[in-house]
């Protein structure tokens, strides 16, 4: 689970501002299932821009910010498993919306 590192909540810290919009509202949702995930990775803001850039750039996909943020948690995670495991990572949104805006900017 990637959680932005300005905004740490579901890691016991406190709401704070942070780019990857769509993420941490500020508070824990009553639905959230904590059971369904092994870990929380904190993102910054800056990795995963970075992350959405290069998976924009080398592999032709084009997603948001919090799908970037969920790509680094899972490539984070990955390095810390054996060569054997699998890691998926789902993507939610679109980065069609933020092309105008500075995640699209080196």
């Amino acid at each position: 689970m990637a959680e932005p590192k300005g905004s740490p909540v579901l890691s016991g810290g406190k709401p704070g501002k942070h780019k990857l919009v769509g993420t941490s509202p500020g508070f824990i949702p009553h639905i959230l299932n904590e059971h369904i995930y092994d870990d929380i990775v904190q993102v910054s803001d800056e990795d995963a821009y970075h992350i959405t850039r290069q998976l924009a750039k080398l592999e032709g996909i084009l997603v948001g910010p919090s799908s970037g943020a969920a790509c680094y948690a899972a490539i984070e995670t990955a390095k810390q498993l054996p060569a054997d495991q699998i890691v998926i990572c789902m993507t939610a949104d679109t980065g069609e919306r933020y092309l105008s805006s500075d995640v699209f900017q080196d």
